[in-house]
């Protein structure tokens, strides 16, 4: 019962140092349409969908940009133990720059 008891307290002290997500390396991907992969370490314990999106906008664009979900992987991915989930989103195309519009 002490070892139930040591081992439950434990994972609540590991749950509680969980990491916020952040920008990461990308896995061994090529986008066909050549658009920007980022990836964002996180812990399921503590950040939502929304937080993961967030920072990957970010990482597309300093003002946010649109991103689709690309892949999940848990496995050898380089994060952290305390946020061991990677997520690949592609970032939105860029909009090309307006043309100046020709006065008359």
């Amino acid at each position: 019962m002490r070892t139930l008891s040591f081992v439950s307290v434990a994972m609540g002290l590991l749950g509680a140092c969980a990491e916020l997500p952040f920008e990461t390396d990308n896995p061994d991907f090529i986008s066909n349409d050549g658009r920007k992969v980022v990836s964002v370490c996180y812990s399921a314990r503590r950040a939502t969908r929304a937080d993961v999106e967030k920072v990957a906008s970010k990482a597309c664009d300093p003002d946010g940009a649109a991103v689709t979900f690309l892949r999940e992987d848990k496995l050898y991915n380089g994060c952290p133990i305390a946020a061991k989930q990677r997520a690949s989103f592609l970032c939105a195309p860029s909009a090309p720059p307006a043309s100046p519009k020709a006065e008359k």
